[in-house]
């Protein structure tokens, strides 16, 4: 049996704000799990972010997802302040 947050982190991943509500709420596993799932879904878009060529599209994608994050979170950041060479 593995942590059931590895399935949840598709909900930042993939859905949108309502659907992703509606995902979390009916899988039912408690606000601990979404947190480590949450945490799961960060560290992958932080990668896709910083290890690929700014303005690709696996880029682009981690950029989204940390976006989804960071608003879902209600954290206010400057995204520039990231270091990117």
């Amino acid at each position: 049996m593995g942590d059931p947050s590895s399935d949840l982190v598709m909900a930042w991943n993939f859905f949108d704000d309502n659907s992703r509500q509606i995902y979390l709420n009916r899988m039912n596993l408690g606000e601990d799990t979404i947190n480590r799932a949450r945490g799961w879904a960060l560290w992958k878009a932080l990668i896709s972010y910083q290890w690929n060529e700014k303005g690709s599209e696996l880029s682009n994608w981690g950029k989204r997802v940390l976006d989804v994050i960071v608003r879902d979170s209600g954290v206010r950041y400057v995204f520039s302040t990231f270091h990117r060479e």
